[in-house]
């Protein structure tokens, strides 16, 4: 009888802050009159994101049959920020309207994966039982709107191999 302790984590965060600006803004042929009168533009955009996987797998081994359990943990952030500006005479202003955007999207996953496998000489056998439940969620804090979705996935599998001739 042998037995299996497994952890693995992983982390990672990013930060990334961008600059565009155009000029003239002629050449894009704007028919928005919000833009139209504006000779540049330039945009900023901010993007901070966290993302953490983490997993703790217990595996045992009686003669022939393998069992396996592992737990999954992933966890992603996002915030997303744009801004417009506008210059008419050299001085950057906010352009008003729906030109900004405040967004945060964050997700994360639960999930169980248990396995039981059989090896012989001829004969072996796979069964994955992987449940996962995942949330996703949104919030728009320029328009004040929130949306979130939850699953839950059951999705087995079994596998059977016969080997007629060694």
């Amino acid at each position: 009888e042998k037995h299996w302790i497994n952890f693995r984590s992983l982390l990672d965060f990013s930060n990334s802050k961008e600059e565009y600006a155009a000029s003239p803004t002629a050449l894009f042929n704007l028919d928005n009159p919000d833009l139209a009168s504006y000779q540049s533009l330039s945009q900023h955009y901010d993007n901070q994101s966290f993302y953490t996987k983490n997993a703790v797998a217990y595996v045992w081994r009686q003669h022939a049959w393998t069992f396996s359990e592992e737990y999954n943990f992933t966890f992603q952030q996002t915030h997303f920020n744009t801004d417009l500006y506008g210059s008419e005479t050299g001085f950057w202003s906010p352009i008003p309207g729906d030109y900004h955007n405040q967004l945060r999207y964050q997700t994360s996953s639960n999930a169980l994966h248990s396995k039981i496998s059989f090896k012989a000489k001829r004969w072996s056998f796979n069964l994955n039982l992987p449940l996962n439940w995942t949330t996703a969620s949104l919030i728009d804090k320029e328009n004040n709107k929130r949306d979130s979705n939850r699953k839950l996935f059951l999705s087995p599998t079994f596998y059977a191999q016969y080997v007629a001739s060694l």
